[in-house]
């Protein structure tokens, strides 16, 4: 039987560990409503970006010419794909990671139906892979929580050179949306080359008054 001593002592080590706890769980939530922010207040720029890409590349495909084509709309049979795969570099994220990874695994086994490469960005994904004996042709590790553009801009530039050289005829990637603070989607999409925007609106025409004034007459 433990002694009076004993258990004084084993409650003020629940009650450190408690407090602990209870300050990694503060530091925890402030970081997710940061990262919540950040990606609610960048969502609508993606996707106004992603809409203005995809109707530049509906307009040059319409007026460009087979010779003249910009290298990134090319499209030709896929022989080969390239997949940037976006996972964590530590773990404590619940299903996330795993989710990613068995999504990218799902579409290199099952969908691509050609030899896959794998640019890994995040130690999660670059160990499965490796350890799974995919081909990784180039790995980013160590962003951190807030990458910058310079962090950033060797990973895109890797699947530029892939997709203009040849290598690979097209480039996906695997990536987590975010939904809300208890489910983040891994999702699949089509990077190289650019899908065109289906149907894209063309600019009307500002009303003159001078015009107004024919009408009128």
């Amino acid at each position: 039987m433990a002694s009076s001593r004993e258990i004084r002592r084993r409650i003020r080590s629940v009650k450190n560990i408690q407090q602990i706890t209870r300050a990694m769980e503060m530091v925890a939530a402030s970081r997710m409503r940061r990262a919540t922010q950040r990606v609610v207040q960048a969502r609508p720029y993606t996707e106004r970006i992603g809409t203005l890409i995809g109707n530049l590349a509906g307009i040059a495909g319409a007026v460009g010419d087979d010779d003249n084509r910009f290298p990134l709309l090319e499209r030709r049979p896929i022989a080969r794909i390239a997949v940037i795969l976006i996972t964590p570099d530590k773990g404590l994220t619940g299903a996330m990671g795993s989710n990613i990874i068995r999504r990218a695994s799902r579409y290199i086994l099952n969908e691509a139906g050609v030899p896959v490469e794998v640019i890994a960005v995040g130690r999660k994904g670059r160990d499965f892979m490796v350890r799974y004996r995919r081909d990784v042709v180039a790995e980013f590790t160590a962003l951190g929580d807030y990458p910058t553009l310079n962090q950033v801009t060797p990973i895109s530039q890797v699947a530029v050179d892939e997709f203009v050289s040849g290598r690979v005829d097209a480039v996906q990637i695997v990536y987590t949306r975010f939904v809300n603070t208890l489910q983040q989607r891994a999702e699949l999409q089509q990077l190289l080359p650019v899908q065109p925007q289906e149907g894209p609106r063309t600019a009307r025409r500002p009303t003159t008054s001078s015009s107004r004034a024919r009408r009128r007459c």
